[in-house]
């Protein structure tokens, strides 16, 4: 839910055209990450249950995605419906036919399996390396695009205290290069988050609200992520 928010805030706080704020929503409404294994497991985590997430994740796609897409729609006065069925299909052939296969490997082929681990994990790398690269270079000519963003949620706390991690790079096209990034904890326990919070809603128009934003915010997770948004593209450089 709290990834939605943020792009719909980031739509309303930035100059996006109604396009991109689309394709930043759709980005965000899938449940899950692609390296939520890898990131978890670096970290000392249990792997096998990091990737029981990463299948309940693809599991909810066919379900989350279409409810929560028809919502926005309805703030925009537009009816859309994705089919469930062809988001299943989707996700049966790029996560559940690829992890089935390595379960194979795994169960007949123990020992190989074990050995060509860490070069695959190389080998795959390098393949997202040069696919990023390519799909920049093909945005820019396509789109005339001068950079992406990419983004990332790294931490979620939906009680209190309130916590919410970004990771965000902005990259170029056309000489693939970082122009600014970021990778920060907001947390609600933290005094400097909680008086920038506080500070963020004193400017907002009280009228007609029955509850100060100023203090259900530490409390409320939409309205926390709507600062952490606001905080974290303010550090934006200039034109």
């Amino acid at each position: 839910i709290v990834p939605p928010l943020i792009a719909l805030a980031l739509g309303q706080l930035l100059p996006l055209a109604l396009s991109a704020s689309a394709g930043l929503f759709l980005v965000a409404v899938a449940p899950g990450a692609p390296l939520m294994t890898r990131g978890v497991a670096k970290k000392g985590f249990d792997m096998q249950m990091a990737a029981s997430y990463q299948v309940w994740g693809a599991l909810l796609i066919p379900i989350m995605i279409p409810l929560l897409v028809a919502v926005a729609g309805k703030l925009y006065q537009r009816d859309i419906w994705i089919p469930p069925a062809t988001l299943l299909l989707v996700i049966a052939k790029q996560q559940f036919l690829p992890l089935l296969a390595g379960m194979a490997l795994m169960h007949f082929a123990p020992v190989f399996s074990t050995k060509v681990q860490r070069a695959l994990n190389l080998c795959g790398n390098a393949i997202l390396t040069v696919c990023l690269i390519a799909l920049l270079w093909k945005m820019g000519r396509v789109h005339a695009a001068d950079a992406v963003l990419f983004i990332d949620l790294t931490t979620y706390r939906g009680y209190r205290p309130l916590a919410l991690g970004v990771r965000a790079k902005l990259a170029t096209v056309k000489d693939p290069r970082l122009l600014w990034m970021i990778d920060e904890i907001f947390s609600a326990d933290d005094p400097a988050v909680s008086n920038s919070v506080r500070h963020f809603y004193s400017g907002a128009d009280l009228a007609g609200i029955p509850l100060d934003p100023r203090h259900s915010a530490l409390q409320s997770p939409a309205k926390f992520a709507a600062y952490v948004a606001a905080a974290t593209f303010n550090t934006l450089p200039p034109r």
